[in-house]
């Protein structure tokens, strides 16, 4: 989401914290709001589960324990001990387009919420998006974001296809994306749809 950004050639990470403000205003709001599935919430290296929302189904449990460990269960958000670098709330698909835009009319100075699909909102530091991310890492790696390829389906992913010089919007995304006169992919993204066009865009470039 951009909160983070890391690369195998370095061992430095760069990251984007939410203030200790920004946390306890965004407990204040769920409690208000109450997510119909599950608050999670991450650092660098872990994530979090706020007691009493619920919790995500095994499959997404499984991928997130992948990548983090164990979940870690806590009663509010500044309980975490560690830096926070994103919080993700399901208010189910229709209520998180409304809490959003109270989280970010309520907290607008210091964090940004948008959409990710699947009734999901995530919160971050203000500022920070897929592109902001993206432009660290093409820095480092020397690449002009013209040269840069992305995919998106989701409301979260407009600053980054903004930022690159190719789009791709999946054919299931969000519909909003759909009249932003990008590229549609030509299978969803349970068809291999990405797959599919960066295949078709290698072999473009090979026989180039």
């Amino acid at each position: 989401n951009g909160a983070v950004m890391r690369a195998r050639f370095d061992s430095q990470s760069v990251a984007a914290y939410l203030s200790q403000t920004a946390l306890g205003g965004l407990q204040a709001i769920i409690q208000k709001f109450h997510p119909t599935d599950s608050v999670l919430a991450f650092s660098d290296n872990h994530f979090y589960g706020i007691a009493g929302f619920g919790e995500r189904d095994s499959g997404s449990m499984a991928l997130l324990e992948a990548s983090f460990g164990p979940i870690i269960w806590v009663d509010h958000l500044l309980d975490i001990e560690e830096a926070v670098t994103s919080v993700t709330a399901n208010f189910g698909e229709q209520a998180s387009e409304q809490v959003g835009e109270y989280v970010n009319a309520t907290l607008g100075e210091i964090v940004h919420a948008t959409t990710s699909g699947m009734g999901d909102l995530d919160v971050l530091a203000k500022g920070v998006n897929k592109a902001s991310g993206l432009e660290k890492l093409l820095t480092k790696l020397a690449i002009a974001p013209e040269d840069l390829t992305v995919f998106g389906d989701g409301m979260n992913d407009v600053e980054m296809m903004q930022l690159a010089g190719q789009v791709f919007v999946m054919p299931n995304g969000d519909a909003r994306l759909m009249d932003l006169g990008y590229q549609i992919a030509s299978f969803d993204n349970n068809a291999d749809g990405v797959l599919y066009e960066a295949e078709r865009i290698l072999a473009q470039e090979i026989n180039n």
